[in-house]
């Protein structure tokens, strides 16, 4: 198949990518998506926004940088096909200058899944990560009530069954490829600590009696 390139407008110091370098090595890139966010790789419901031609490539990357306050390039990737790309327009202007809310009900969805994703995440790593010295009946109780708290409803073992579904691994899947970000205090290696001992939750609730 015959490699199509796609100019698309990068920002460079992108903390994530910063991040991912450092950990993983190689280079970990971030790109300008519909949304206004920056991405890895663009889906078929939130796509990298790409330019017809340098000059005009340029052009948004100094509107972005000016408004963002923050340095952005013009980059190129290379792919055989040009699913997960949006040619800019000028209805996507906004997207230059900030985030904006998500605009279908496909990504928005998807957003809901990576919010639950990420909060289920979070209570179980504090469970499974907890120390000998703390009480684990205690801090079950505690993350119980945030869950409830924030879904109106669920649990402990509803977040572990959840984590172990379809539509975690989804979005797992989408944080290591650079689509998705983590909440504050949330990282990569703590999602993925969280769903693997998902499993193992209420054996580890058991041991503490």
């Amino acid at each position: 198949m015959v490699l199509q390139n796609f100019i698309v407008l990068e920002l460079v110091d992108h903390g994530s990518a910063l991040q991912a370098n450092k950990i993983y090595g190689g280079q970990n890139h971030r790109y300008l998506n519909i949304t206004g966010r920056w991405s890895g790789t663009g889906t078929d419901s939130v796509p990298l926004l790409n330019w017809g031609s340098l000059n005009s490539a340029q052009e948004a990357a100094e509107t972005a940088t000016i408004a963002r306050g923050r340095k952005v390039n013009v980059s190129s990737l290379g792919r055989q096909e040009a699913t997960g790309f949006k040619p800019f327009e000028a209805k996507h202007q906004p997207a230059l200058v900030g985030y904006l809310p998500y605009g279908s009900a496909a990504a928005s969805k998807i957003e809901a899944e990576r919010v639950k994703t990420m909060r289920y995440a979070s209570a179980v790593f504090n469970v499974m990560n907890a120390s000998e010295n703390e009480d684990v009946h205690d801090l079950c109780k505690t993350e119980t009530l945030k869950i409830r708290s924030y879904f109106k409803g669920g649990s402990l073992v509803s977040a572990s069954q959840y984590l172990t579904g379809k539509r975690a691994i989804d979005i797992a899947e989408r944080v290591f490829d650079g689509e998705l970000e983590c909440d504050e205090g949330m990282s990569p290696e703590k999602l993925m600590f969280a769903m693997r001992m998902a499993t193992n939750l209420m054996s580890r609730i058991g041991k503490s009696k």
